[in-house]
Formats: structure tokens, sequence, C-alpha cells
């Protein structure tokens, strides 16, 4: 035959959504309606069918380094986002919340609303409040965190600081 390899390859299937324009939501919002604020790094991720079988969420497993606001009883909790793979399957959303296996940064977070249970530990899951605008990545040095419409220098001296004067810890 022309072609031996052909059965190396496999078929991947890959949809797209798109969603509204984002609109900016200020830090102050954010610290407002978030119950639980961390600073955390992504260390799993699991990638499901919703039970309909129509969209694909990843569950994204994350290790808390520094709780700001909220209680906590675990330091292992996840975020539940929009989009993955599963097998030849996959679903990107736009203008969502991304997340990539080590990322750390400042998430502002509440429990999910409809108490979905994670597909792996059975925890309830929690969500991003204002999606990417609620996950400040660091950078590869952890001296600059940003999200779409904001970028904070000096972490510790100055996100910390504002973060903590706007919570109860």
């Amino acid at each position: 035959t022309l072609f031996p390899y052909t059965t190396l390859f496999r078929s991947l299937t890959c949809f797209s959504t798109a969603n509204a324009q984002l609109y900016k939501i200020d830090l102050d919002s954010k610290i407002n309606k978030a119950s639980l604020i961390v600073e955390a790094r992504v260390t799993e991720q699991h990638a499901v069918w919703n039970d309909e079988h129509t969209i694909i969420y990843t569950s994204n497993k994350l290790h808390i380094y520094k709780l700001f606001k909220g209680r906590l009883i675990t330091k292992e909790i996840e975020v539940l986002t929009e989009g993955g793979s599963v097998g030849n399957t996959c679903l990107v959303v736009s203008d969502v919340l991304q997340l990539q296996k080590a990322e750390r940064g400042i998430f502002f977070l509440y429990e999910n609303a409809q108490k979905l249970r994670s597909p792996i530990t059975k925890n309830i899951l929690f969500d991003v409040y204002s999606s990417a605008q609620g996950f400040l990545r660091y950078d590869e040095d952890g001296t600059t965190a940003f999200a779409p419409f904001a970028k904070y220098e000096n972490i510790q001296q100055s996100l910390y600081n504002i973060i903590k004067q706007n919570t109860d810890v």
C-alpha cells in the first residue's frame, strides 16, 4: 500500500463556541462576590462530558498555598471550567477561563450553584467568579499577576495587601 502507517493516525473532532464580549470586572467586585479567594497551583485536570453529552467540562485540581477569604478543610479543591478533550472529541470555548497544569495564581471562587460534584473525588466543585478575569495568573518568576483588563506588579507587596484590606482574613 502507499500509506502503510495510516492506522497510526487518529481522528480528533474539535468544536468551538463563542461567548459574548468581555467587559471589565474590577478587583473590588471580584473580592466581594467570591466566597473563597486562594493562591493556588493547578496540579491535575480531568475532562468529562455533562450528563446530556452536549458540553465537555474540565475539573481542575488546585493545590492551595494561601487562603485570603473563606474557609477550607483541605489544601486541595477542584475548579470547573468549560471545554476540554474527552477521547477523540474536544471543545474549545472562547472568552472563558482556560487553565493549564502547573499554572499558579490567585483564584476568586464560589461553590458551584448546581452543586455539581467532581467525577473523581465526588466533592462539590467550585466556579471561578468572572471566568477568565477571576484568575490572576502569575508570570514565570511569580512577580507579576495578570488577567484580562488587569496587571499587578510586585504581587506580595501590592496585590496581597489590596486583597487583605478588603477581606476579613
